[in-house]
């Protein structure tokens, strides 16, 4: 293979459509350079043969290797290329790391590239190697930039203080192996990528994996924070928090123990709901995950034996609450042993569950997810009150830590609800991690600045559709810093802390984020949109009329998507609603009993106003929908009616077939529901 061929093959291998939006490293082993060659058969001897012989246009054989690669890449975008013609030299760089020499520790970087030229590794710079910045950087342009992504994320991060061989050790970071049992990791210690740990807590947790899913040596960078490593470290961190930030919950299956599919995984966060007045806490799991969940919910149980919890898709990967039985009776988080976690499996569905071990739990407000009370998360809030839970033997230092360290410290006093062995501190501030931060990685504040998205309509990476762009939060700022989006300012909400991305730049392609401090770049981040709002104020190329035809647009009656133009559709009619798959029924069911119809075989007589529809699907199962108007005003009347079939299937759909019902998700709906169960369990 020429030089060439071999640049396109690396190319295709790293750079492609399946990388779109995801991070790329570009690590190479001679294990890899042999297989991307056997396709032509060939070996790592051809590609260093080639990479010796350069492209076409090289003309400074003899001259050290760098010369070769800056000839390459002078003016590359004019010879219209696939790929850039200096990624084969940028892949020996990569590779110069990762080969053992004897005599060299794999600190030592030059007589590894020494080694591959066929010449006597020694110590010491090679020729010109200081100027192949300029080709690390230009690879980062041209797949952020001039690809926005697509093929593919690259950064050219620099590893350590010795700035030159820092760019390629930043690229061997990660191995391919450790870069794929990750999610391995993050499913068994519980990991969130919507609330990601501590820093702290993730090198903490990672370092002591028990399944050496880890190298020896990638652990030690996890764990060594000394100034001499502390560039390494955060390049290590960043790496694996990007991953955890992308992954979207598939846990790949673990061939080596005769698993044959991968499978889902959800993490359960504990919710909670004080009453103060009343001194009373109660405590609930939701689930949390990036995958979609199964139409007809999840069935969870445990490996002892346990009676099943029941739970389906709420809202922006959340899930109801569970519950126990498919009776919609809210099971009582407070029974579970908090500190040594918790595993629930749904086996139908390939899907797992898992609540974190932990004996301090961060309690935040829930409303920002718009549910009731406080909801769990993996780190302590900056700048906001929270709450902490906190099992016995960590009483003292938590005591000690809150009264040193936070502002509006207080526990919270004879609390019914509590499990045994648990306390409830309010706080209001924390200030400072520093004599918490080793006992209690949990707890430790933020060290590794980074931007990350909040919500929005994903595509796929970092792309997002234009009329659902996420939101942006800066964490782990230790001093004043500002945002800009394509050069603009931004400010944070004062209720959320987050930053909202300007309208003035949502119809851009590339939105490019940039975290400076007193001027200076210190971190950037970027997104895709896919699409430009503007297209609403295009006119129509192509009208098709009711048929499908196309047609001019004379027509008085056309088409294009979802704009139509010259019809005018009815009012919506409950009549003649129909269920969503043939096969299934929905009953409308009124204020008084025996204010049923089953559609559509049955239309609603106009004395009523139906106030629920319940949605019929396999297995006897259904969902109940409001359809009413105003439910503080539609609670259940008591008013009999005298056809006697009417108000036993009124009493069956709302009472009898009360445990294969899900109910609705909001709790002014979840009362109204239960009033009506309750009137229909009185009908006699």
């Amino acid at each position: 293979m020429d030089y060439l061929s071999w640049n396109n093959a690396i190319g295709k291998r790293f750079f492609n459509s399946d990388r779109s939006g995801t991070r790329v490293f570009l690590y190479v082993t001679i294990d890899l350079i042999n297989e991307i060659g056997a396709t032509y058969d060939v070996d790592h001897n051809d590609f260093l043969a080639a990479v010796k012989t350069g492209p076409p246009w090289n003309s400074r054989h003899g001259w050290s290797i760098c010369q070769q690669a800056l000839q390459a890449y002078d003016a590359w975008r004019d010879r219209h290329l696939e790929y850039p013609p200096y990624l084969a030299y940028l892949t020996l760089f990569s590779l110069a790391d990762t080969v053992p020499v004897p005599g060299f520790s794999r600190a030592s970087y030059y007589p590894g590239l020494r080694h591959l030229l066929g010449v006597e590794p020694v110590a010491g710079s090679y020729p010109s190697f200081d100027r192949m910045y300029e080709l690390w950087f230009d690879l980062e342009v041209w797949s952020n930039q001039d690809k926005n992504g697509e093929l593919g994320i690259f950064h050219a991060d620099i590893l350590g203080s010795r700035e030159y061989v820092g760019l390629p050790k930043a690229q061997t970071i990660l191995t391919d192996d450790e870069r794929h049992k990750l999610p391995l990791l993050f499913a068994e210690n519980g990991f969130d990528p919507s609330s990601p740990p501590a820093d702290r807590e993730l090198s903490h947790l990672l370092a002591r994996e028990m399944h050496h899913y880890l190298l020896p040596h990638t652990k030690g960078l996890l764990e060594n924070r000394s100034s001499e490593e502390s560039a390494a470290h955060e390049v290590l961190l960043a790496a694996i928090m990007d991953e955890l930030e992308d992954w979207d919950g598939t846990i790949p299956p673990q061939v080596e123990l005769g698993e044959k599919t991968g499978s889902s995984l959800g993490t359960l966060r504990i919710g909670m709901t004080l009453d103060p007045t009343a001194k009373t806490v109660h405590f609930s799991l939701r689930c949390r995950s990036n995958r979609e969940y199964p139409e007809e919910g999840l069935r969870l149980v445990q490996n002892d034996g346990a009676e099943p919890l029941y739970c389906y898709e709420d809202r922006q990967g959340w899930s109801t609450i569970l519950c126990e039985d498919e009776t919609q009776n809210i099971f009582d988080a407070a029974f579970l042993d908090w500190h040594v976690g918790l595993n629930l499996e749904d086996t139908e569905h390939s899907w797992r569950t898992s609540l974190s071990r932990r004996p301090v739990r961060v309690m935040v407000s829930a409303s920002p997810f718009g549910f009731d009370g406080c909801i769990e998360e993996s780190q302590i809030p900056q700048d906001k009150p929270f709450y902490l839970l906190v099992y016995k033997d960590y009483i003292d230092k938590i005591q000690t830590w809150g009264t040193a360290c936070c502002t509006g410290f207080s526990e919270v006093q004879m609390l019914a609800g509590l499990p045994e062995g648990w306390r409830l501190y309010s706080i209001q501030r924390a200030n400072s991690d520093e004599i918490i931060r080793d006992t209690l990685p949990l707890l430790a504040f933020p060290t590794l600045l980074r931007i990350r998205f909040i919500g929005g309509l994903k595509y796929r990476g970092n792309q997002y559709f234009t009329f659902g762009l996420p939101r942006i939060e800066v964490r782990g700022a230790p001093e004043p810093v500002e945002l800009f989006c394509n050069d603009i300012p931004l400010k944070a909400d004062c209720d959320t802390g987050l930053y909202n991305i300007p309208d003035e730049v949502c119809a851009q392609k590339l939105i490019r984020l940039e975290v400076r401090r007193n001027g200076d770049c210190v971190r950037t981040k970027s997104l895709y949109a896919l699409e430009s709002s503007a297209w609403l104020n295009t006119v129509a190329e192509t009208q098709l009329n009711k048929f499908g035809n196309r047609v001019d647009s004379s027509s008085n009656e056309s088409c294009s998507g979802i704009i139509v133009d010259g019809f005018a559709p009815p009012d919506l009619s409950l009549e003649v609603y129909l269920p969503p798959s043939e096969g299934n029924r929905i009953y409308f069911i009124g204020r008084n009993p025996g204010e049923i119809v089953e559609c559509p075989r049955e239309s609603i007589s106009d004395d009523w106003k139906p106030v629920w529809a319940v949605i019929m699907k396999k297995k006897g199962k259904g969902n109940a929908i409001y359809c009413g108007l105003d439910p503080s005003s539609e609670k259940p009347k008591r008013i009999q009616c005298m056809d006697h079939r009417r108000l036993r299937l009124w009493k069956e759909v709302l009472w009898h077939k009360r445990k294969r019902i899900s109910t609705p998700s909001l709790p002014a709906l979840q009362a109204l529901w239960k009033d009506y169960k309750e009137v229909a369990h009185d009908i006699r």
